[in-house]
């Protein structure tokens, strides 16, 4: 195992600019829900009550856990540059998992508000 997979998570605090402290990991990122197989040595489970720095984009049908937002309204935003996805594959790979950051989808959330409130 790397030195960087053997660090614990740290935490910091961001988006207090914004109104709205978040506190999110620095170490080896969180994911919310199960890890997917595979993928034990990148994350570590989202366990405790801060937010976890990555999710799984839900499934077809599926709803945000922290946003409620549908899965196509998460992705045509992504894919827009409103906030940050992860795309991972293994070497060769055509299909792979998409993660959404946490922090970028909810600072991209906190904008939209400041605009709506000015």
């Amino acid at each position: 195992m790397s030195a960087s997979m053997e660090t614990k998570t740290q935490l910091q605090t961001v988006g207090a600019d914004l109104g709205g402290a978040l506190t999110v990991p620095t170490g080896r990122p969180l994911l919310a829900g199960p890890v997917p197989k595979g993928f034990e040595r990148v994350f570590e489970p989202f366990e405790g009550r801060i937010a976890p720095e990555f999710c799984k984009l839900p499934p077809p049908r599926g709803r945000c856990p922290f946003t409620g937002a549908s899965r196509t309204w998460l992705l045509e935003h992504a894919e827009a540059g409103h906030f940050k996805i992860v795309r991972v594959r293994k070497p060769g790979a055509v299909r792979g998992a998409v993660f959404i950051h946490v922090p970028s989808l909810l600072e991209f959330l906190r904008k939209e508000m400041e605009k709506e409130q000015s």
